[in-house]
């Protein structure tokens, strides 16, 4: 059981660079531990933005044990008051009153509250809505530190093109390098750039090559040839060809069969891989269905690789 006295030896347990292994393995059980055997606390949270300054506001209550998100960019911590035990790359250090940390992109933190303790934290981003700064800036799940950093890469083309067109002159035909221009300059990225990225880390992290995906996917043998009114096949930015549909569908919706007795229609030979999915394949006895996740028209339907390969493994 944690208590006061061993939870400050824990905390040292798990300090030093969170990119080793080990030590965010330790955050993780750390957080385990908080979860199966303490009483989770009300830590009131305020966040805003301002001049393209981001600011989030905890207030930790006292004998609070706890472990932060994974920030994806730059920040600074202030400690405006308190008495804290926290992680460092080089032990846990118990500060008090003011204090001023310089953090580091994917640092996570764990510690221990001795007293009531108010805990900011500034970084720099654009302006969005509250919900986009807990995925977009910090992430819970450490383990898909590397994708969050492709996602925050993505940017809206009506953004390229508003800038495009707010220039005292422009010429259609001068969109295309001004839109190369405005990635790079940026370090942005497109939404099919993006994809075609987390394809690229998804083959690393089930261990399988690129070229042997492609090589799986592309397979033409023994395609079934069940199609479904409204799904057609064309060519894709994300990869040579892919599914589309004009039908309307909800999140929940079955939009065809993926395979029929270990067979594969269109709809799992052509759906392409995207880091942000709108389907997913979903077992139905010996067949496979492709499943919408979100509501969509229009456009082209993409599931996450990861987990179609969780499921041939089922």
């Amino acid at each position: 059981m944690i208590s006061v006295d061993n939870v400050v030896s824990l905390i040292d347990d798990v300090s030093g660079d969170v990119a080793v292994d080990s030590v965010r393995q330790g955050i993780i059980d750390l957080e385990g531990k908080i979860r199966e055997e303490l009483v989770p606390a009300e830590m009131p949270i305020r966040q805003m933005c301002s001049g393209g300054i981001y600011a989030r506001e905890l207030f930790i209550p006292k004998g609070t044990v706890l472990t932060g998100r994974m920030y994806l960019i730059d920040h600074i911590d202030f400690m405006v008051f308190g008495d804290m035990t926290v992680t460092s790359d080089d032990g846990s250090k118990r500060i008090s009153g003011y204090n001023i940390l310089p953090g580091k992109a994917g640092k996570k933190r764990a510690g221990y509250a001795h007293e009531d303790t108010l805990w900011v934290t500034f970084c720099t981003t654009e302006e969005y809505t509250e919900a986009y700064y807990l995925e977009h800036i910090a992430i819970e799940d450490s383990d898909k530190y590397e994708q969050a950093l492709i996602k925050r890469r993505i940017v809206d083309e009506t953004l390229i093109k508003r800038a495009f067109e707010s220039q005292t002159s422009y010429r259609q035909s001068e969109y295309k390098s001004f839109k190369n221009g405005y990635l790079v300059a940026c370090d942005k990225i497109t939404h099919d750039e993006a994809d075609r990225l987390d394809f690229s880390l998804m083959a690393k992290e089930i261990g399988i090559s690129e070229e042997q995906i492609q090589s799986e996917t592309l397979n033409d043998d023994r395609l079934s040839p069940l199609s479904c009114k409204g799904v057609f096949t064309k060519e894709s930015p994300i990869n040579k060809m892919g599914l589309y549909t004009s039908n309307q569908y909800q999140s929940g919706d079955v939009i065809m069969r993926a395979g029929v007795d270990g067979v594969r229609t269109i709809a799992g030979r052509y759906t392409n891989h995207s880091i942000n999915p709108n389907a997913i394949f979903m077992r139905d006895g010996n067949d496979l269905n492709l499943v919408a996740i979100s509501d969509m028209n229009n456009e082209e339907i993409t599931i996450d690789y990861r987990e179609s390969f969780k499921l041939r493994q089922v």
